[in-house]
């Protein structure tokens, strides 16, 4: 039975390009739909129909909602690391036959099975590991593996219980 246990402590710089990494993932259609569409109705009432303050509403409706989707990209990501101590914390995580039981020091235990995660990712820094209901992964950076040995194995431990195996991003 393969059982492997992993100490994993988010640096800052990593946790904010783990959270840029798949930001665009959580946004929906509708979104970026009324962005477009704000500045079309707004250059078509400024220029077209000459209803200035129907355009300028418009175009400003856009212009904010663009600066808003920046600040969730740009700003959110580093204060959430700072202002929540659950990610500045060391997680215990085993990866094993029976599925991912994780550990936070001082916040409490949780286990998982293996039927709830559908998509495993990598890329040269981590493994992302996807529950069938969010599209925030579940991140293991690749510096916690102690040899290229330990990797392997999780690597072949994924690829059996998670059935599309691991993508490479």
């Amino acid at each position: 039975m393969i059982e492997m246990t992993l100490k994993i402590k988010y640096e800052e710089k990593e946790f904010v390009n783990m959270s840029r990494k798949f930001f665009f993932c959580g946004i929906r259609i509708i979104p970026i739909t009324i962005y477009v569409f704000a500045f079309i109705f707004g250059f078509v009432y400024l220029f077209y129909m000459d209803k200035i303050y129907y355009g300028i509403f418009f175009i400003s409706l856009g212009l904010i909602l663009i600066v808003i989707t920046m600040i969730r990209y740009y700003v959110l990501p580093a204060r959430k690391f700072r202002s929540n101590p659950q990610f500045q914390k060391e997680a215990t995580i085993t990866f094993s036959e029976d599925g991912i039981h994780a550990k936070l020091e001082k916040i409490g235990e949780t286990k998982k099975q293996w039927n709830i995660y559908n998509k495993a990712m990598e890329d040269k820094n981590n493994y992302y590991l996807f529950l069938k209901s969010s599209k925030q992964p579940i991140t293991i950076p690749k510096r916690v593996f102690a040899s290229k040995k330990q990797e392997e194995s999780f690597r072949n431990l994924i690829s059996q219980k998670i059935s599309s195996g691991i993508k490479k991003i």
